[in-house]
Order: C-alpha cells, then structure tokens, then sequence
C-alpha cells in the first residue's frame, strides 16, 4: 500500500529521517545547526566555518561538507550560475561538466535543489544547493579525487548522504 505524507513548512524532513544507516554508516546530528545525515563510520565531522561542517575519509582525500544558511535565495540553479562565475575567476584548473536543477531530488519536501558538478584539477566535485524554505538553505559538497569518483563506495556514500539529509531547524 503506498501512503502519502503529509507535509508542513515546520516539518522536519520526514523522509530523511526514516533512512536508518546500514553496517558502517552512523547518522551524524550537528550540535551546532540541527541538521543530520548518515556518513560513514570513522568519518569525524569538523567545523572550518561557522556554517561548514566537513567529514574527511581516514584513508583518502574524499570529503563531504554541510554548508548551512540562514538566508535562501530564492533560486538555487540562478545562484550556481552566478557563484560560478565568480568562482572560476584565477582557477585555470577549473573545468565546470555542468549546472543543472534537481527536480527529482525529494520532490515531497517541497525543496528546490541543483547541482553544480565540476573538475578543479584531478578532483570530481558535486555540490548541491538546497533551498528548504525562504530562511534555510544547504549545500551538500562531495570531493573525491577523479579515480573514485565512479567506484561503488563513493555512489553509496553520497546515496546515502542525500537520501538521509535532514535540514537544520529554520531559525535555530
């Protein structure tokens, strides 16, 4: 039997929530901004910022980072354009694949999300910016070097990260 979840602007990311971390995967809840997500065991979460939260793989350069803001603009897919603009500015080892909106990413919260993937030299990134309501968004950032990029450890690591996200509190 399928069942439709009702949500609200004040929910919790119900969906996220549900996703219970298989063997070798914990779910990380911040102390700081409320946000959770299942990342690999032994990965240790440390803030570089006060809004980036980065979990860095022991046994590689492979990260993930949780970028937390208070103030969404409203269209995630125009704000990669013009960041990257910006961005690609003194970075001759910048090579952009792609910008593109996300619509089937968790269409039930009522999110609106894209992803922004590129090359800064032998490193594969995908960042996606996630607009949760007028005063939550976040960017899920995941590095790996280019020869992990495809391997099945790294699919199931950010699978998994995307699928369990849940979003910080608005106003917290």
């Amino acid at each position: 039997a399928h069942t439709t979840r009702a949500t609200t602007s004040g929910n919790a990311s119900a969906t996220g929530a549900e996703v219970v971390a298989p063997a070798g995967f914990t779910r990380y809840t911040d102390p700081v901004d409320g946000f959770s997500l299942v990342v690999p065991a032994g990965w240790r979460p440390v803030r570089s910022k006060e809004t980036l939260v980065d979990f860095d793989d022991p046994t590689s350069s492979r990260f993930l980072r949780i970028d937390t803001s208070d103030h969404a603009l409203p269209d995630p897919y125009q704000n990669w354009i013009d960041y990257e603009r910006q961005f690609r500015q003194g970075k001759p080892d910048y090579q952009l694949i792609g910008i593109r909106r996300v619509p089937d990413y968790r269409p039930d919260e009522g999110w609106t999300t894209a992803d922004w993937e590129f090359m800064l030299g032998s490193t594969h990134v995908l960042d996606r910016n996630i607009r949760v309501s007028a005063s939550r968004a976040h960017a899920i950032y995941w590095s790996t070097p280019q020869s992990q990029w495809n391997t099945a450890d790294s699919r199931r690591i950010l699978q998994l990260a995307e699928q369990s996200f849940v979003p910080a509190p608005a106003g917290s």
